[in-house]
């Protein structure tokens, strides 16, 4: 009697030390996915932010400082030809 109590005492324990390992381990994992999701989320924001800021640079009027750089250097290179 004595040693079976002690067997399912024994068995209890081992099944609530796995269950309670098992959780750790699903929450290490947990974490660790989530650790690796928001890293590649953050890279795709990054990413379509660089694209979206490049594209809207790409629209936006030469200022009329940098127009007269270039006329200016056009200007030379013509001069340069001539």
């Amino acid at each position: 009697m004595k040693e079976e109590i002690n067997n399912e005492m024994t068995s209890k324990i081992r099944e609530e030390i796995r269950q309670e390992m098992g959780e750790e381990m699903r929450q290490e994992l947990s974490e660790g996915m989530r650790q690796e999701v928001q890293q590649e989320v953050h890279e795709q924001v990054d990413r379509i932010l660089q694209e979206r800021i490049s594209h809207i640079i790409a629209g936006l009027p030469t200022p009329p400082s940098r127009k007269r750089d270039l006329s200016n250097a056009d200007n030379s290179l013509i001069k340069f030809i001539l």
